[in-house]
């Protein structure tokens, strides 16, 4: 599969808190609505990948998002070339480490340069990637449903 020779023009990074409709349950409370930042990773060729961060606070979405772009001049005008720009991402960040926000931005920035790929091709990722599409297991870690309540459901 030839992958064509695309390039970085801009990132586009947004805030976004989206309301549930059914709260999500964990140890330390409810999550009432989604704290996401939207990315669009945008190439000189008119091909445009996306991807979402789930922040998992509001007090989150503001500096993931100024990090995003804050990294969008360091990608600007190269490659789309996830393995390459995850080396530069060790390597710059070695002291930092992938940990917290800077490890989630760079997660984001990766999954919108994947999706680039995908999208070039006109295929599902998976394929891309060398996969196969087919149904996979799943499972519910039960942080979104109600377990006595809905059990009979599943």
């Amino acid at each position: 599969m030839t992958i064509p020779a695309l390039t970085i023009q801009d990132i586009n990074a947004r805030p976004v808190l989206v309301p549930l409709a059914r709260p999500i349950k964990t140890s330390v409370g409810e999550i009432p609505a989604a704290p996401l930042v939207l990315i669009d990773l945008i190439t000189t060729q008119g091909i445009v990948g996306r991807s979402y961060i789930f922040g998992y606070t509001p007090l989150a979405l503001r500096p993931l998002t100024q990090l995003i772009h804050n990294l969008t001049e360091t990608l600007k005008n190269k490659n789309v070339a996830p393995v390459e720009l995850m080396k530069g991402y060790e390597n710059a960040f070695r002291l930092l480490g992938r940990q917290g926000l800077l490890g989630m931005a760079i997660s984001g920035l990766d999954m919108a340069c994947w999706d680039v790929l995908a999208r070039a091709h006109a295929l599902p990722l998976a394929q891309v990637l060398g996969g196969e599409c087919r149904a996979i297991p799943a499972y519910d870690s039960f942080g979104v449903i109600e377990p006595k309540r809905d059990a009979l459901q599943l």
